[in-house]
């Protein structure tokens, strides 16, 4: 008896993911998403939020969920000089009508449930190892979760997995950029001083550092610079963070003397990725397994 083929497997369960197969869903398609973790779980992000996506959240029924999270209301960005020069941007939105930030995990992690509750047959735990391409035709992809390998035929396999996408690397479509180099290095912070409702972005020091005020007096503190500045980090890179943000941002090592960080920091990179296609018979790539650039300088 042949497997049954599914209208589209998605690859990856974060923001572009779940909203991909929230919408696909709705729409009457039998779709299937896998990721390989579980989930709450985290990520290397931002986590501040346009006005824009209240309207997208809406459109996919994840807004009361998100509303639940009491996220932390952005009116804007201020972007700040070395020598504590601030210029203001703020949305032309009412109060009721702000961007938000919220942490990564707890964002995802609503999204994932609410396409769950659409009817998204959603399958944590378990990777997507490789893809047979079937031009015309049913690819196979296999995935693993502990109890062997299993096979899963669809017309539609959607990449949303990310900088290390399966999908859009088993075709050729996703290759780091070559000249662009940049790794981002984040850490949580509880007791900064000086948040508002405002995000931050600090230039300067050889690069640029990013504050984001979350719920519960937290702040997202992030910082962005070329790989041969990392070498420092050697094998201790809560060192190297501390270490980073004091001699090159000592304003915010200032308002952060008295805070304390809440989990060891997190680095990502190479951040700058191309696509030479985002779509292929059979396939379509979305979030950052279609592309990335940093998203305040365009690298």
């Amino acid at each position: 008896m042949s497997a049954p083929v599914r209208d589209v497997l998605v690859v990856g369960g974060g923001p572009a993911g779940s909203a991909l197969a929230i919408l696909l869903r709705r729409r009457g398609h039998d779709v299937v998403l896998v990721d390989e973790a579980r989930f709450p779980r985290d990520k290397v992000c931002g986590e501040s939020v346009s006005p824009e996506a209240w309207r997208l959240l809406e459109d996919l029924g994840a807004a009361p969920g998100v509303r639940a999270l009491q996220p932390h209301p952005v009116r804007g960005m201020a972007l700040v000089s070395p020598d504590g020069t601030a210029f203001r941007g703020l949305y032309r939105r009412s109060d009721d009508d702000l961007g938000f930030a919220v942490r990564r995990d707890r964002l995802d992690h609503v999204l994932l449930g609410q396409a769950r509750r659409v009817g998204v047959e959603v399958r944590e735990a378990t990777r997507a190892s490789s893809i047979e391409w079937h031009p015309g035709a049913p690819s196979a992809v296999t995935v693993e979760n502990g109890a062997g390998p299993e096979h899963i035929h669809a017309r539609l396999v959607a990449g949303a997995d990310g900088r290390r996408s399966v999908v859009a690397r088993s075709l050729g479509l996703l290759r780091e950029h070559r000249s662009l180099r940049k790794f981002a290095v984040r850490g949580h912070w509880r007791g900064m001083e000086g948040l508002g409702e405002c995000g931050e972005m600090h230039v300067g020091g050889g690069g640029y550092c990013g504050v984001a005020p979350l719920p519960a007096d937290s702040a997202n503190v992030a910082f962005v610079l070329d790989r041969g500045e990392m070498a420092a980090a050697g094998g201790d890179l809560e060192a190297f963070y501390r270490q980073a943000i004091a001699a090159r941002w000592p304003r915010i090592a200032e308002r952060l003397a008295g805070a304390e960080l809440l989990a060891p920091p997190r680095a990502i990179g190479l951040l700058a990725l191309e696509a030479r296609a985002v779509s292929a018979p059979g396939a379509l790539l979305v979030g950052d397994a279609a592309g990335f650039y940093d998203p305040f300088t365009g690298e």
